[in-house]
């Protein structure tokens, strides 16, 4: 994960909005960055278990990022807190 962080740039909290079968969605996006090389990553930091509902979200929001960073290739990364009992 560190490894998306050197020299890329950093936003946190990217508030976005979508419309989706007649209603309109809103988020944050958790953290989104831009490398160097072109390539964007949006990372959304989750608590607990893995969930359909994390995955749902995360590619909302990767959708939201890629039609605002045009021509930008856009991934979508779920980070888990480590639980101290794992």
């Amino acid at each position: 994960m560190l490894a998306l962080f050197k020299d890329g740039r950093a936003w946190h909290e990217v508030p976005v909005s979508a419309r989706e079968a007649g209603s309109v969605l809103r988020g944050a996006i958790d953290t989104l960055v831009v490398r160097p090389d072109g390539r964007a990553s949006v990372l959304e930091f989750k608590t607990g278990r893995a969930s359909e509902g994390h995955q749902r979200q995360l590619a909302r929001y990767v959708a939201a990022a890629t039609r605002f960073l045009t021509g930008i290739p856009v991934n979508g990364v779920l980070v888990y807190a480590r639980d101290e009992e794992d």
